[in-house]
C-alpha cells in the first residue's frame, strides 16, 4: 500500500518494514514487563535495537518485521486473554485480528498461532477442568476466530478464482 501512496520509490517500498520495525521495540518491552520485569524488558528491547539483523531487517521489504511485531502485539493480546476472568469481546476479536493479519503478512505467524493454542489446551487440561476451561474459553474463541480471519483472508488464493489470480501474477 505504501508504493500505492507515495510512488515507487525504495523508501516507499521499505516504509513498513521500518514502522513496524519501530514499533515492535515498544511491543517487545510490553511484553517483556508482563514476562519478566522492567530490567529485563528494557535489556531485550536495546539488544534488539542495536541487533545488526534487526536493523538490517527494519529496511528491507520482506515483512519480517511486520512478523516480529504482530507476533508480539498477538501475545500480549493472548496473556491478557488468558489472565482475565471475563475480557471484553473486543480483546478476543482484537487477538484474532492481530494473529490474522500477521499469518497474512507471513505464514510464519501460524507457528505462533499453533503455539498459543497448545497453550491455551495445557490450561485447559488442568485439574479443576470445569474451571480452568471456562476461564480459558475466551481464548479458545479468539484463536478459533483467528483461523476464520487468516483463511477468509487467504481465501481469494484458495477457491476457484485461483488460477486468474496466479495468472494476474505472473502476467
Amino acid at each position: 500500500y505504501a508504493v500505492g501512496w507515495f510512488g515507487e520509490s525504495a523508501w516507499a517500498l521499505r516504509l513498513p518494514a521500518v514502522v513496524f520495525g519501530v514499533a515492535a521495540l515498544p511491543a517487545l518491552y510490553y511484553l517483556g514487563r508482563q514476562i519478566a520485569g522492567r530490567q529485563e524488558a528494557f535489556l531485550a528491547a536495546l539488544f534488539m535495537a542495536l541487533n545488526y539483523q534487526y536493523v538490517w531487517y527494519s529496511q528491507n521489504a520482506r515483512g519480517y518485521t511486520g512478523l516480529l511485531f504482530g507476533v508480539l502485539f498477538a501475545s500480549i493480546l493472548f496473556i491478557r486473554l488468558l489472565s482475565a476472568t471475563t475480557p471484553p469481546a473486543r480483546l478476543i476479536v482484537g487477538y484474532a485480528i492481530v494473529a490474522a493479519l500477521s499469518a497474512w503478512m507471513q505464514l510464519t505467524a501460524a507457528f505462533v498461532v499453533l503455539v498459543h493454542g497448545l497453550v491455551w489446551l495445557a490450561l485447559a487440561s488442568k485439574p479443576n477442568r470445569a474451571e480452568r476451561f471456562a476461564a480459558a474459553f475466551p481464548a479458545f474463541l479468539a484463536l478459533l476466530l483467528t483461523g476464520v480471519f487468516t483463511l477468509a483472508l487467504y481465501a481469494p488464493l484458495l477457491g476457484p478464482g485461483r488460477g486468474q489470480v496466479t495468472d494476474a501474477i505472473n502476467a
